[in-house]
C-alpha cells in the first residue's frame, strides 16, 4: 500500500499570526528548532514564514537602500549639492516593524491526506521547496518537510521507487 501524506506530516504544527513582529518569529524558529511555520488569520493559512525569507528580507532591504541611495546621489549631484549623501538603513531598521506578513510567502503550497508520499516529495523537489502544507477543507492538518522524508529513507520506512 502507498504511504500517504497522512502517514508522514506532522500534526501538531507550531503557526504564526500575520502581526507577528520579525523578531519574534526568529526567535520562536530559532527556540522551536524549525525552519519555517504557516502563516495563519481568520484560522485560513495565508503564507508560510522561514528562515530564507527572514535573511532575504534585509538583502532585498539593502538592495533598495542602495538604488534610493544612487537615485539620491544623482539627484544631489544634478542640484548642485555634490556633498549630499543619503544614508542607507540597517538591517535592523529594516526589520524594525516589520512583521511575518511582510517576510512570508503567500500562496503556501499544499496537499491533502490523501496524497501519495511520492507526489509529496515530487512537488517539493520540482518547487525546489523544503515544506508542504497539508490541508483538508480548507483546514491545516498537518506539515511536511524536506527533512521528515529524509528521516524516512534514513530509517528505512520508505524506499523510493
Amino acid at each position: 500500500m502507498a504511504m500517504l501524506a497522512r502517514d508522514v506530516m506532522q500534526s501538531k504544527v507550531i503557526t504564526v499570526e500575520p502581526d507577528m513582529a520579525l523578531d519574534e518569529v526568529a526567535e520562536l524558529l530559532c527556540r522551536e528548532r524549525i525552519s519555517g511555520a504557516p502563516v495563519i488569520e481568520d484560522g485560513e493559512v495565508i503564507g508560510v514564514v522561514s528562515r530564507s525569507d527572514l535573511v532575504r528580507l534585509p538583502l532585498v532591504g539593502n538592495a533598495l537602500a542602495e538604488l534610493v541611495d544612487s537615485y539620491e546621489r544623482d539627484l544631489a549631484e544634478a542640484r548642485g549639492e555634490p556633498d549630499a549623501r543619503y544614508v542607507s538603513t540597517t538591517v535592523g531598521e529594516q526589520l524594525s516593524g516589520r512583521t511575518a506578513r511582510d517576510a512570508m510567502t503567500a500562496n503556501a503550497v499544499s496537499v491533502t491526506p490523501d496524497t501519495p508520499i511520492v507526489e509529496v516529495a515530487k512537488k517539493l523537489n520540482q518547487l525546489h521547496m523544503h515544506r508542504v502544507l497539508v490541508e483538508e477543507d480548507g483546514e491545516l492538518k498537518g506539515m511536511i518537510t524536506s527533512l521528515d522524508l529524509v528521516r524516512l529513507i534514513s530509517d528505512g520506512k520508505f524506499v523510493p521507487v
